[in-house]
């Protein structure tokens, strides 16, 4: 899928790509605006952030684990670790 179906110009004009717009100041900028369609990502890049946000300590926890038993443990060591953060995901 092309980004231009998700960005459309946000002013008069228009560039060649016929989804941004370069203003005419010095120094140049570009706007983008998201399309009708862009916007039906917005809610679930919003619960995709509010579960990142709420497992954040988890996730922080498991990789710490994974970080300590990687630095003083063997391949098998490893594995369990990875294998202990993948069940933490469920």
């Amino acid at each position: 899928m092309s980004a231009r179906s998700w960005w459309k110009p946000s002013g008069s004009g228009g560039a060649r790509s016929g989804w941004s717009t370069v203003c005419a100041t010095l120094p140049p900028r570009v706007e983008y605006e998201l399309t009708e369609f862009g916007r039906t990502l917005l809610v679930p890049l919003e619960v995709l952030a509010a579960w990142a946000a709420t497992h954040r300590g988890n996730l922080q926890a498991a990789r710490a684990r994974y970080d300590r038993q990687s630095a003083h443990g063997s391949a098998s060591t490893r594995l369990a670790a990875m294998q202990e953060i993948a069940g933490e995901a469920h």
